[in-house]
């Protein structure tokens, strides 16, 4: 119904994958945070928390000061109890992406990066330039490192 609780609640039908079970929910008022302590540096929660028990798969890389689960593993999932900002997001998903074998690269804001094959095509959704080459040899073959609003620079790498 409108304006109800859902049950379960959420992850729902995804409980198992991440080995959670949400038992509560509770709103954090304005200016006020959990700070997380474990595996992930610089971490904390906004806007909501939640309270979950956890199977015998899934373990808890950090917790709440409270010492219940915040982000909870299990095989290669994660599961986050609550919301963070923008910081937190970009550590969780690093560390996610290094646990995988993938490399990450910081962009400016608006700036897309597609891989294909050897070229390297650089969209810039933005209304500012921007500056960006690939972090491997290459060599421009439409525009250069500085890259006009709303504009495109393409470049090949060369082969390592």
């Amino acid at each position: 119904g409108h304006l109800a609780i859902s049950s379960p609640l959420p992850p729902g039908a995804l409980a198992d994958l991440f080995g959670v079970r949400v038992t509560r929910v509770e709103s954090l008022p304005p200016g006020i945070d959990e700070t997380l302590t474990g595996a992930v540096p610089a971490l904390r929660l906004l806007r909501w928390r939640e309270r979950l028990e956890l199977s015998p798969a899934a373990q808890a890389a950090a917790r709440f000061a409270d010492g219940s689960a915040a982000l909870v593993r299990c095989g290669r999932t994660r599961y986050l109890a609550g919301c963070t900002d923008e910081a937190g997001w970009r550590v969780l998903l690093e560390q996610a992406a290094a646990d995988a074998g993938l490399a990450t690269e910081a962009l400016p804001m608006g700036l897309r990066i597609s891989a294909l094959g050897e070229l390297r095509i650089a969209c810039n959704f933005s209304a500012a330039a921007v500056a960006w080459r690939p972090a491997q040899r290459a060599t421009p073959l439409l525009g250069g490192e500085r890259i006009a609003p709303c504009d495109v620079a393409i470049w090949k790498v060369e082969a390592r």
